[in-house]
């Protein structure tokens, strides 16, 4: 049994050539645009794709519209960006979707301020970072608490050897444990992990193989010019 489509639906194939995913439908026509600007707003689409758990290539090809993502990855990006599902695929009430699930931290690029002043200093915010109100509530955080701060390539330890974006807690500075920190340090800001010795002197770990650890005895840590610790890196990190 042959059947035939409509008039109007077998016209229009043949007259744009389009089958199946590029007929793409009113509903997600800019879905492409929006993921795109969730990725600005998370810090590059390299840690989109990272925080969903989606192949960044296959990420560009969402963006550039070459293929619409299934039910499954349009979840996970929405819920790594902290947008509706709604939002992300029709574009409906943006606004809305945006200031409910989302709030906006400022963000910083790396760079070393002129005369030592308090960090960022005289330094220009750039593209605010997206993070999510449920997971601010779930540490116990308000966005007044946290600073994004963009790195480059160069400037991190692994998993930032590549740069990309963090967050740090500005509600104190100072040195409180273990873990990653962001640092002025011979006049470039990094992040470097830091590590406490048993007679409470401290060793900054060499982010490559280019330099070499460092020791700060006990009388010498106020020297160290800290920044922030780094609470999330694509995820919340242990001891938030």
């Amino acid at each position: 049994m042959n059947m035939e489509q409509p008039d109007h639906l077998a016209s229009s194939e043949d007259a744009k050539g389009l089958t199946g995913i590029e007929q793409v439908t009113p509903l997600v026509e800019g879905m492409g645009q929006r993921i795109s600007d969730l990725a600005d707003l998370l810090g590059g689409r390299r840690n989109l794709a990272r925080q969903a758990g989606v192949h960044e290539t296959q990420l560009y090809k969402y963006i550039r519209g070459g293929s619409l993502p299934g039910v499954a990855v349009c979840l996970a990006i929405a819920s790594a960006a902290g947008v509706s599902l709604d939002w992300l695929v029709c574009g409906a009430q943006a606004g809305a979707s945006m200031s409910t699930h989302s709030l906006l931290v400022e963000c910083y690029p790396a760079k070393a301020c002129p005369a030592r002043l308090p960090w960022p200093g005289s330094i220009a915010a750039i593209e605010p970072l997206a993070v999510s109100r449920t997971e601010l509530r779930q540490y116990d955080l308000e966005v007044s608490d946290v600073m994004a701060v963009q790195l480059q390539r160069g400037q991190a330890c692994a998993p930032l050897s590549d740069g990309g974006t963090v967050l740090i807690d500005r509600r104190g500075p100072g040195l409180v444990g273990d873990g990653l920190y962001v640092l002025e340090l011979a006049g470039a800001v990094r992040v470097q992990r830091l590590q406490f010795q048993c007679d409470g002197s401290l060793m900054i770990l060499a982010i490559s193989d280019v330099f070499r650890d460092q020791h700060v005895p006990v009388n010498r840590l106020d020297e160290v010019d800290v920044i922030g610790r780094v609470l999330w890196v694509g995820g919340w990190l242990e001891g938030v």
